[in-house]
């Protein structure tokens, strides 16, 4: 009898911890909602690394991917200049714009900053090249942590207009944790042209937790607005990296860092993207999540047709 009753009991006790536990993370929020915040993304970045536990990466092939990794574990952005000549980029900017032309169903229908194709990398070989760059896909799997792979290459054309916000639409995180991106300038841009910009120091927990304080951020804030980046920035203005380059420069980064497109005041902007994704994500979860996506078997269709 006595048997019977112990297991019963144990799961009992276990459920009245777990609603317990429910019911003061609740309380807390809402009485010290930035101290529920806190810890909050200290159990989830908790978590995460448990779950990389169970992964097995291998170490990088070559000095180059070996030198990308190391920058982006310790400042979260990698430049390399000259990663592709100025002719390639103008042979890229074309393609760019025979593109929109020859495939509008693709173009993102969302109001955006900028035009963009999502898997340009599917509608031209010369952007395919990039989107398959061997050393680009293994650094991402190395700073992921899991086996990573290329999702799409974004092709994305950004002109002057008032009141645009720049690419990416105002400052965000894509996510939490880790997440990688290669993006390619194409043109020359300065600081008119809408050069990318990352906030130094904002992708590691304590980092995360740190801004949540000072700038009352909720748990898991993708979108930041510019009230609460100046707030960081006034306490350390230090942390504001702008990218100004030359066309063909490439810089790999950190995408679960606080990052945004500088609004664009002066001529034009064309830029490659690459989105590298987890194991964990299918084709048809991305496609879904970025419709329209042109895909292989898209383009053969639309060919066919």
């Amino acid at each position: 009898m006595i048997r019977a009753v112990v297991p019963r009991f144990r799961a009992a006790l276990a459920n009245a911890q777990r609603s317990a536990a429910f019911a003061a993370g609740r309380i807390l929020s809402r009485l010290m909602p930035v101290a529920h915040a806190v810890r909050q993304t200290r159990r989830d970045y908790q978590d995460h690394q448990q779950r990389l536990l169970g992964e097995r990466i291998p170490e990088a092939t070559s000095t180059e991917v070996a030198d990308i990794l190391s920058s982006l574990r310790r400042q979260g952005w990698h430049v390399v200049e000259g990663y592709w000549d100025r002719g390639t980029c103008q042979r890229a900017v074309a393609e760019i714009d025979r593109i929109f032309r020859d495939y509008p169903q693709f173009i993102h229908p969302a109001p955006k900053s900028d035009t963009r194709v999502f898997g340009a990398d599917a509608l031209s070989s010369l952007i395919g090249r990039f989107g398959q760059a061997p050393g680009l896909a293994e650094a991402a799997t190395l700073h992921n942590g899991i086996p990573t792979r290329l999702g799409m290459t974004l092709a994305a054309r950004l002109v002057a207009s008032e009141g645009n916000l720049g690419s990416g639409e105002g400052w965000h995180r894509d996510q939490f944790f880790c997440a990688t991106k290669a993006m390619l300038y194409l043109t020359d841009v300065g600081p008119e042209q809408g050069p990318f910009q990352m906030l130094q120091r904002s992708f590691e927990c304590e980092d995360v937790c740190r801004d949540v304080r000072r700038a009352s951020l909720r748990h898991m804030q993708y979108r930041i607005d510019d009230r609460q980046v100046a707030t960081l920035l006034d306490r350390d203005a230090s942390r504001l990296k702008t990218f100004c380059a030359p066309a063909g420069t490439l810089i790999i980064f950190n995408a679960s860092a606080i990052h945004r497109g500088k609004p664009i005041s002066a001529s034009v902007r064309y830029a490659l993207t690459n989105y590298y994704f987890t194991r964990y994500w299918s084709d048809d979860e991305i496609a879904k999540l970025f419709a329209p996506v042109a895909r292989p078997r898209d383009v053969l269709n639309v060919s066919a047709a």
